[in-house]
């Protein structure tokens, strides 16, 4: 199953991503996501995929992860059906 990202508020400090952005990973990697947002959501990616839902969101195949390299960007992980 995919995982969507989506920015869903603020963008980074050297402009790479603004709210609205949306990568898709699936059975490859999606382009043109930063390595700090990148390390971020990786480890959230195979569990996302896998079914599992994590056990502070209370919607499952979610996940909301801030980035650290921004005060204000916040992504939202949603596993595609």
């Amino acid at each position: 199953m995919p995982v969507q990202v989506t920015v869903q508020k603020g963008s980074c400090l050297a402009n790479y991503h603004q709210q609205g952005d949306s990568f898709i990973f699936g059975e490859s990697l999606s382009s043109g996501i930063c390595m700090s947002a990148w390390t971020t959501i990786s480890p959230y990616i195979m569990p996302l995929t896998t079914g599992m839902k994590l056990p502070w969101e209370t919607e499952p195949g979610t996940a909301v992860i801030r980035c650290p390299d921004c005060k204000e960007i916040s992504m939202e992980l949603r596993r595609i059906e």
